[in-house]
């Protein structure tokens, strides 16, 4: 089976428009089908520029992080809340 790009994309929409948050994003990419791996790795990215990362998971996440990587997220968080719409 050959995955191509434009079709990944469209799938990564469809899960994009069904859900209203990062964890309901995920969980329509898993059970869209297809090259789920791949959508769900697509879609999570946009999926937390559009609605954030959840608090609890960056709580679990953060003790395994190092000081650099933990600098870059909170860069790049700042960066998503002066996009969002007050």
């Amino acid at each position: 089976m050959r995955v191509r790009a434009d079709d990944t994309l469209v799938d990564v929409m469809s899960c994009l428009a069904e859900s209203d948050d990062v964890d309901t994003l995920l969980a329509a990419c898993l059970y869209h089908g297809g090259d789920s791996d791949t959508i769900a790795a697509t879609a999570c990215v946009l999926g937390e520029a559009l609605w954030g990362v959840p608090q609890a998971r960056v709580d679990a996440i953060a003790p395994f992080l190092d000081e650099r990587v933990r600098a870059a997220m909170e860069q790049l968080d700042g960066a998503i809340r002066r996009l969002q719409p007050a």
